[in-house]
């Protein structure tokens, strides 16, 4: 299902076990200081988004320029639901922190101040260099 959201169906992929089976040292992803995911977009095209958790913003690049549609609205939820799935056990202060997620954080898109690709076929890899780049701290 396109474009609909659901945690139950993702709710698994960020436990303590799979985040150490992918090397990852925190046993809670929103220890993290940053996620960035490459974004599959209909069929046949690639952007990216990041949730910056240290800062409290989403971020969605594209190479054509598209909106997000959506998307970061998805991940405050996810962001929100995440915090009251896996940090209840670390009291309500713990879950309180992320619960603004969906109302207060910021949300960026910015579509024509990231590098846009000229042709069909570019996108995978202006999608990793958007990754790149977040990670190295240049968000535009």
């Amino acid at each position: 299902d396109a474009g609909r959201y659901s945690y139950k169906d993702v709710r698994r992929w960020t436990t303590p076990k799979k985040l150490e089976s992918t090397g990852q040292a925190c046993s809670c992803v929103l220890d993290c200081d940053m996620l960035l995911f490459p974004v599959h977009c209909g069929t046949s095209h690639w952007a990216a988004a990041c949730i910056d958790l240290q800062h409290k913003c989403l971020y969605f690049w594209d190479s054509l320029g598209s909106p997000d549609i959506g998307l970061l609205g998805h991940l405050a939820h996810w962001v929100a639901d995440e915090a009251a799935d896996k940090l209840k056990e670390r009291g309500p202060e713990a879950v309180a922190a992320f619960a603004d997620a969906t109302t207060q954080w910021e949300r960026i898109s910015p579509r024509n101040q990231v590098p846009q690709q000229n042709n069909c076929c570019d996108c995978g890899v202006f999608c990793i260099k958007f990754i790149e780049c977040a990670s190295a701290g240049s968000y535009t």
